[in-house]
């Protein structure tokens, strides 16, 4: 294996100011050695930054969350609770488990929507709901806020 300086790691990780499309071409050309380096360089550069790494997946989550409640509105469709905290992602049509299979991996929540993302948040496949009501959709239950009604 070759090993690179941590100012040659830098060079190929930073393409600060490229458009994705000029920085996948630069990967792409990536030998499989310097491929390693540089995964071997993230995969140190995460144990040793922890916090970092948790403050970053926590602001992506939040910040996909909030183009979920500005694309599909900041309260559940259901009671109409609006407590971001209580809030989730609604497949309307029940298939959220065969959903989550097929995206498979760790974080494949966060993936589903991203996926949603992608799709443009279409409004026949996803709602917002509580989680009360959304797990009572789950069990095909009646909503507990329609019961109380």
């Amino acid at each position: 294996m070759t090993t690179l300086g941590v100012a040659e790691l830098e060079r190929l990780e930073r393409r600060r100011g490229q458009s994705r499309r000029c920085a996948a071409k630069h990967r792409a050309k990536r030998t499989p050695e310097e491929k390693e380096a540089v995964r071997q360089y993230m995969v140190s550069w995460r144990a040793r930054n922890p916090e970092k790494v948790r403050a970053y997946g926590r602001d992506r989550w939040e910040g996909l969350r909030e183009i979920m409640f500005a694309n599909l509105g900041r309260q559940c469709t259901c009671c109409g609770i609006d407590e971001p905290a209580f809030l989730t992602l609604d497949h309307v049509n029940g298939d959220g488990q065969a959903h989550r299979k097929s995206l498979g991996g760790p974080g494949a929540s966060y993936h589903v929507y991203e996926d949603a993302r992608r799709q443009g948040w279409p409004r026949e496949r996803y709602q917002v709901l509580c989680w009360n009501c959304n797990l009572a959709r789950r069990w095909g239950r009646q909503c507990p806020h329609r019961l109380l009604q």
